[in-house]
């Protein structure tokens, strides 16, 4: 059911943008060339989008700069471990909406951070929040805290804990 309804609002949205385009097309007088109503009518479909267009290419460009984690020395004297709540660091000024938090997995008795990376997650532009991406988030995060994990002798309990193999690591 969403599905047509989107059908709906797109064919509604392209009736729409087709009519306003003959209307500027007219009033600007370029009506006589086909080409340049033609450009005119592709630069109105993607009025709005463009917002998107634009800030997912800064969202991957940002991406790029939160690769990698750290691993503290902690982790050697450490048992059983967790995922730690991330922390927000901020908000970063794109065209559209790209948080930053940092993500951690932390000795389960002290609190004491192991290991720690970068997330970034947006929601995408104004029509996305708007309803068409439907509630779904990018994210991206190259980090593998499991398999990070494994190289330091850990193994994954029950999807939430990290135990310690046998006291033996891997590196």
């Amino acid at each position: 059911m969403i599905g047509l309804t989107i059908l709906a609002i797109l064919v509604f949205y392209i009736l729409f943008v087709g009519k306003l385009t003959r209307s500027i097309a007219r009033l600007v007088g370029i009506d006589k060339s086909p080409v340049k109503v033609a450009v005119l009518l592709v630069v109105l479909l993607l009025l709005p989008f463009v917002d998107e267009i634009v800030g997912r290419v800064q969202f991957e460009r940002e991406c790029k700069k939160v690769q990698g984690y750290h691993v503290y020395d902690a982790i050697d004297n450490t048992t059983l471990a967790k995922y730690g709540d991330a922390r927000l660091d901020e908000h970063l000024t794109t065209f559209i909406p790209i948080k930053k938090a940092t993500g951690q997995v932390v000795n389960a008795i002290d609190g004491t951070v192991l290991l720690s990376y970068e997330t970034l997650s947006t929601p995408g532009g104004w029509v996305m929040r708007m309803g068409l991406n439907l509630g779904n988030s990018s994210y991206c995060n190259t980090v593998n805290s499991p398999k990070i994990m494994a190289l330091h002798g850990f193994r994954l309990v029950n999807g939430e804990y990290f135990e310690k193999i046998s006291g033996k690591q891997l590196k």
